[in-house]
């Protein structure tokens, strides 16, 4: 009985190891999909791109799965196509997926050539959009956010402890946010009432509670055209704006 079990120890030992080596010998690349949703299909920054990615693509083929750097393949189509998210797969023995969505915009930057473009989550300015596409994102202003990745970053920092939706201060009711060089910090223009709210930092679920606290005062005593300035976190000053 024990001859027997290490006999398969033994030969599925020995059936791994040949598999492997199989795989490892045979694993070259002969397929390459280049996939889209039906979204990114219709734009004609894909149709442009598209043959482009296809002959880099193709210069892969014929190297071995396992030892292409996904990260670098994502790198150079992401530069070759701006207005999308790319994701691939290796699919053993020998196919490569590349899929292109397009990227999920979170902001939108309006640059000096009066035209907007997206901001992904992480700062980053991609894809350019038309007037024509929805817009209902707030939009940040000048050439402090054009040219500075770190100041966008930090704006977004703030925008994520931000609620989305809500009567007061939330991410739907932000129409503009321009930045404040003097006092190093942003200035979010709300969508009704003329109300601006600057704050320097993430703001704490406190602080959020408090600017939403003074800005219901506010409409309740009919009031407009006001900063709440919510830099620090203890205390909201209310300054008056001509």
């Amino acid at each position: 009985m024990k001859k027997i079990k290490k006999f398969l120890i033994v030969y599925l030992g020995l059936f791994v190891f040949l598999t492997c080596m199989l795989l490892f010998f045979v694993s070259k690349i002969h397929f390459i999909e280049l996939k889209a949703d039906s979204k990114t299909k219709t734009q004609a920054l894909y149709t442009e791109a598209k043959p482009k990615i296809t002959a880099y693509l193709n210069n892969y083929k014929g190297r071995y799965l396992w030892r292409i750097n996904l990260k670098e393949i994502a790198k150079k189509i992401e530069s070759i196509y701006l207005e999308g998210e790319v994701h691939i797969q290796r699919k053993f023995p020998n196919r490569l997926i590349v899929f292109l969505k397009e990227e999920t915009a979170f902001l939108l930057l309006l640059k000096q050539d009066h035209r907007f473009y997206s901001v992904s989550p992480d700062g980053h300015i991609s894809g350019q959009k038309n007037r024509t596409d929805s817009l209902n994102f707030p939009i940040l202003r000048g050439k402090a956010f054009e040219k500075n990745l770190q100041l966008r970053q930090r704006v977004l920092d703030v925008l994520f402890e931000t609620p989305k939706k809500g009567d007061s201060f939330s991410l739907e009711n932000v129409s503009e946010i321009l930045y404040n060089e003097k006092s190093d910090s942003f200035l979010f223009y709300l969508v009704s009432d003329y109300f601006i709210v600057e704050l320097k930092a993430p703001p704490a679920s406190k602080t959020i509670k408090n600017i939403d606290f003074v800005l219901n005062y506010l409409r309740k005593q009919g009031r407009t055209k006001a900063l709440i300035d919510a830099q620090l976190d203890k205390k909201i000053i209310v300054k008056k704006i001509k």
